[in-house]
């Protein structure tokens, strides 16, 4: 459907499984894909042990937690009812390190950016939690169940949502004009081309 009605250019695809997502790349090359698990492990571990700058990363979107008060509340639900210690261990782990990824990650958001991958938050729908993040995070880009409560809040800071989201990208888009060119996968993530 992607190639029938050309919707590179606004569709993102993958899988938790990176097996999966490179399937769908054998499928169709142009496809823009996104971060699975072990992408995100991989961007992890790279940032705390400081290899990140000679790792590679073959997406072109980093679709990242924000643990919102709603999200760490059904985490530790889902802790309290894992049945193995080793299931409520996982959950422990994930909640604290998202958190503190949340708050250490600028440099991450700024070297994928660089990169020329596409950076964004989900789930962020309420305003305090929005607002703080456009405060403190060089995150390009949040997804939300309530978009239109998103405009009026951007609105009401006055901020315009594509320049405020996408100046990182044009300004790559110039930087780097073969690398993001109207056939880019990147270009057709962005939508800035």
């Amino acid at each position: 459907m992607i190639r029938k009605f050309d919707r590179y250019h606004s569709t993102v695809v993958g899988n938790e499984s990176s097996s999966v997502t490179k399937k769908l790349l054998r499928m169709d090359p142009k496809v823009c894909t996104i971060f699975g698990t072990a992408d995100a492990l991989k961007l992890i571990f790279g940032f705390f042990t400081g290899l990140m700058p000679f790792m590679t990363f073959d997406r072109d979107l980093a679709a990242l937690p924000y643990m919102t008060r709603d999200y760490i509340k059904m985490k530790f639900e889902e802790r309290r009812q894992a049945t193995t210690l080793g299931k409520k261990a996982f959950y422990t782990f994930y909640i604290y390190m998202n958190q503190l990824c949340n708050i250490v990650f600028n440099p991450v958001l700024e070297n994928l950016r660089k990169r020329g991958i596409y950076t964004a938050y989900w789930v962020l729908n309420m305003e305090g939690e929005v607002e703080h993040l456009l405060r403190t995070s060089k995150v390009q880009g949040i997804m939300t169940d309530r978009p239109a409560k998103l405009k009026v809040l951007f609105s009401e800071l006055r901020l315009k949502m594509n320049s405020n989201i996408n100046s990182g990208m044009k300004k790559q888009l110039r930087a780097h004009p073969r690398k993001f060119g109207k056939d880019s996968r990147c270009c057709r993530v962005t939508g800035s081309c």
